[in-house]
């Protein structure tokens, strides 16, 4: 996999959970030819894909990523595991199929594609909405487009059956 550098999975900060970050050092970012805001693939056992941002200076220097628990659970990782990290390109999703997971308490006329607005994914992914008084998991069955694709507020959105 040429492009790619090895990382260390650790937990993410709090502020970044669910929020489909990844924190990678200044150095590593300038080894991708990464800025602030660029879309990574992460592959472990599986892959995922991710908005890229900069490690604390704390953390500089370590060969680490930082990573929620989603994103660990769709590259199949555990903390302290290694994953391949490169930049991709993800096109914009005109259309999406996802399976219902766990649906509790679901708000009417939720708008997931809203609530995902800028988000890089895989067909395969698991995901989850959060809001108030419950929260929505699904897994991306289908994108119609190969490799990664970003879910704007015009993205369609299909359950399937």
């Amino acid at each position: 996999m040429p492009g790619y550098v090895t990382l260390r999975a650790k937990e993410a900060y709090g502020i970044d959970v669910n929020e489909s970050i990844a924190r990678i050092d200044y150095h590593t970012m300038d080894e991708l030819g990464l800025s602030s805001g660029y879309v990574v693939e992460i592959t472990g056992k599986n892959k995922t894909v991710s908005k890229v941002m900069p490690l604390y200076p704390a953390d500089e220097g370590k060969e680490m990523i930082r990573m929620d628990g989603l994103m660990r659970e769709n590259t199949g990782v555990d903390v302290g595991g290694c994953v391949k990290v490169r930049k991709v390109k993800a096109r914009p999703a005109k259309k999406l199929t996802i399976s219902i997971i766990e649906d509790f308490r679901e708000i009417e006329g939720m708008n997931i594609a809203v609530e995902f607005d800028g988000v890089p994914i895989l067909k395969g992914n698991k995901m989850i909405a959060v809001y108030f008084g419950g929260r929505l998991v699904f897994t991306v069955v289908k994108t119609f487009l190969a490799g990664a694709v970003t879910i704007s507020k015009n993205t369609v959105i299909e359950r399937q059956t």
